[in-house]
């Protein structure tokens, strides 16, 4: 008896799991048959697909030829240079600075940089 029922639940086993392995079979023939088809299309072609993607036209007034891109950047740095004024100390404020000692330097850049931290508060 304990042979007959060991060979029932062994059936209703093996019939439980068919469906799904079925299933299984089925959608790996599925993707078989996807991967056979892009290899066959690559053959074909002799090429990676390329990733597509959206071409951005608006490159913020830059031109596309790189030869263009490096003219423009030059001309801008060279606007750029001619509308700067530069900052340039005057001879006095030059001889005031080589005469003050490495400390007293220090307290003067300490003091301009804790006026700039209060504006920043104040702005805020």
């Amino acid at each position: 008896m304990c042979d007959d029922e060991t060979k029932k639940y062994a059936l209703m086993g093996m019939a439980a799991m068919l469906p799904g392995m079925e299933l299984a079979v089925e959608v790996l023939q599925r993707q078989i048959a996807e991967m056979r088809a892009a290899l066959n299309g690559l053959q074909e072609a002799e090429a990676l697909p390329t990733a597509k993607r959206k071409v951005n036209d608006n490159r913020g007034g830059w031109p596309a030829d790189p030869q263009a891109r490096k003219e423009e950047m030059a001309r801008r740095l060279a606007a750029r240079k001619a509308n700067s004024k530069g900052h340039k100390l005057s001879e006095a404020a030059k001889e005031r600075w080589a005469a003050m000692s490495t400390r007293q330097r220090k307290a003067r850049l300490a003091a301009m940089e804790a006026g700039k931290q209060k504006k920043l508060k104040e702005a805020a």
